[in-house]
């Protein structure tokens, strides 16, 4: 919906058909919600919001995968030294920890 807007496409009544899921049954108040003025500037703003959320989906997908790369090796290493089957309660709570837990930073360098 954003997309043909962006482009100039339709009238408010065929973007709001463009509607998924739950805004479906919203598509009279949609339509006339998108009833008025949309600028260039408008266009240009959007457009650029959507490019930046796309971009930051692009990094998160990335950062999943490093962290899968990551987390991957480490499992691996553990279960080659015999570590056995591994869960979030096979490793100690970090604030259970002395100088790891939430606060130590604060109390080391006064944060």
């Amino acid at each position: 919906m954003l997309k043909a807007l962006i482009t100039g496409e339709g009238a408010p009544e065929e973007l709001a058909e463009l509607a998924k899921r739950s805004l479906r049954p919203k598509r009279p108040a949609l339509a006339e919600a998108l009833t008025g003025r949309v600028t260039a500037h408008h266009r240009f703003m959007l457009d650029s919001l959507l490019r930046h959320i796309e971009f930051l989906d692009d990094a998160v997908a990335t950062y999943d995968r490093h962290i899968e790369t990551l987390t991957g090796c480490a499992h691996q290493t553990l279960l080659d030294l015999g570590a056995g089957p591994l869960s979030r309660t096979s490793f100690p709570d970090r604030g259970s920890t002395p100088g790891v837990g939430g606060n130590s930073l604060r109390k080391e360098t006064g944060w």
